[in-house]
């Protein structure tokens, strides 16, 4: 018997597979998650929460965050990226790889001053140090061994 093919996906049989978002979230000093938008896997096309209510800079700040996320090449982990929007002023200087979470440690500096960031990032990888740590599993503790010493309990930590 022949098989059919599908009009919308030229395969046989398949279906269009759905989008897949993957979430971005910043750490608190309390070691909350704060979700603060997604990455669509296939397009790069971004999500940004509270849009509405955040200034220009964070959300110029955070795009720009994204995008360097969603470019990433999956095995640099000493890196030194800078990233301006307005008056905020970032330095990506490390990556932390894990099979189901990536975290971006930033030091953020503005006119309200100086804080240190850990974007965390939903994505499975597959070239990873751990395999089954997640972004709810990531340790503070940890995180903090990667930034500068002179600025750890110096500069706030998350938002």
């Amino acid at each position: 018997m022949a098989s059919q093919q599908s009009s919308t996906t030229g395969q046989t049989g398949e279906k269009p597979q759905a989008p897949q978002w993957d979430t971005v979230y910043i750490m608190n000093d309390d070691k909350s998650l704060i979700d603060i938008g997604s990455i669509e896997s296939g397009s790069g096309e971004i999500s940004l929460k509270n849009s509405g209510y955040l200034p220009s800079s964070v959300l110029e700040f955070n795009t720009l965050m994204f995008d360097i996320i969603y470019k990433d090449n999956g095995y640099d982990t000493d890196v030194n990226i800078d990233i301006e929007a307005e008056d905020i002023k970032g330095k990506i200087i490390y990556i932390m790889r894990y099979r189901r979470c990536t975290v971006y440690l930033v030091i953020q500096k503005s006119n309200l001053g100086t804080r240190l960031l850990a974007y965390l990032y939903s994505k499975i990888k597959h070239s990873a140090q751990s395999f089954g740590t997640g972004c709810h599993q990531v340790d503070k503790k940890d995180i903090l061994e990667h930034f500068p010493s002179d600025l750890v309990g110096k500069c706030k930590f998350g938002l």
